[in-house]
């Protein structure tokens, strides 16, 4: 599900490399990306919504493993007016894979789901340090919806292992880039500034680091492995982390290496800049009732949650995902970086 977006596009570049012939992609987004793939029957592809359940099942139907990666990735968005959206493809939306599955007979359903999932309101003055999957899902207020509906999500699927045949498992990644990133490589293409606190701690992922992974569960997900019903964080990082990995992975060092890459220098803005434009967006979006936020030209997105989760400290231990399936980081930080700018440079300049 989602396979032309920008983690699923990656999962079927995977599945592909792999020798896998036949590949069913559902998605509401059209893509040149496969066109050479359909063309010779290795892809089919079904343009359809997550929201269209006969849709789903068609989608799901003699299929034996799904990969979900389709979601509504929006972590700033907390008013009363902007949750339905976000709920009816994150949650509504994950409910009609579950039971396209389940229709289809489908054996694996691996899921995409979020290290924010662990992420309480008051971050700030709770950070998470090397978390692990025994921290507990936060209680309402959520920070966001976002949040709130990939923890509804997650359970969902959680709750469905075992269901008919079907088995379940997820990954929670934290920020991802690297080719066709649609949201953290072009914030440094464009030279904008950092809006984390130098003490800030958070994890982004290299997204074939998360392919891996997938790939990895999907040949754990069998029936009695412990993998079945669980849901694992996934890093960049070694584990355990040595001190020098815990600065790497700090949102300065992180952001200064990455618009490094790009041949500039990090940008910072004032604190209380960031803070004033936040709450100026976010009483624009309320009283436009978000009508109107074409006109803020991206600041739409600097709200007081998405500032809180740029200020907070928040960073995971995947000692479960190496002991459950073996999983550790293919690329490192660096590696991936490098490997993303030099994609982007090549797209903007008009090559492949």
């Amino acid at each position: 599900m989602g396979g032309h977006g920008f983690l699923g596009s990656h999962v079927v570049e995977a599945l592909l490399h792999r020798g896998e012939d036949r590949i069913r992609v559902l998605d509401r987004a059209g893509s040149a990306l496969f066109s050479a793939e359909v063309a010779d029957g290795r892809v089919t592809f079904i343009h359809g919504d997550m929201l269209d359940l006969e849709c789903v099942k068609k989608a799901c139907q003699g299929v034996d493993t799904v990969f979900h990666t389709a979601a509504a990735v929006n972590f700033w968005s907390d008013l009363p007016f902007e949750h339905d959206p976000i709920y009816a493809v994150n949650v509504k939306g994950t409910e009609n894979v579950i039971a396209g599955c389940l229709a289809g007979g489908v054996k694996q359903l691996l899921h995409t789901s979020s290290s924010s999932v662990v992420v309480p309101h008051d971050v700030m003055r709770r950070p998470l340090v090397l978390a692990d999957e025994s921290t507990p899902y936060p209680s309402a207020p959520f920070l966001c919806h976002y949040i709130k509906t990939k923890v509804e999500a997650e359970q969902r699927v959680r709750e469905a292992n075992g269901r008919q045949e079907l088995l379940t498992a997820a990954v929670r990644p934290g920020g991802l880039y690297g080719p066709r990133d649609p949201l953290i490589t072009p914030t440094f293409a464009a030279g904008l500034p950092c809006a984390g606190l130098p003490e800030t701690v958070v994890d982004h992922i290299y997204v074939e680091n998360v392919v891996h992974a997938f790939l990895l569960m999907e040949q754990r997900l069998v029936p009695g492995s412990q993998v079945c019903g669980q849901a694992y964080f996934v890093t960049n990082y070694s584990d355990p982390s040595p001190t020098d990995q815990v600065n790497e992975r700090a949102c300065y060092e992180f952001s200064t290496r990455f618009a490094r890459a790009f041949g500039r220098p990090l940008r910072s803005a004032p604190q209380s800049v960031l803070t004033m434009l936040a709450w100026m967006s976010q009483q624009f979006t309320w009283a436009s009732r978000g009508r109107l936020g074409k006109h803020l030209r991206g600041l739409e997105k600097l709200r007081p949650a998405s500032l809180a989760l740029s200020r907070g400290t928040y960073y995971f231990s995947h000692r479960k995902a190496t002991a459950d399936f073996g999983y550790q980081p293919l690329y490192s930080a660096d590696e991936g970086i490098a490997i993303t700018v030099r994609h982007y440079l090549r797209q903007a300049a008009g090559r492949s």
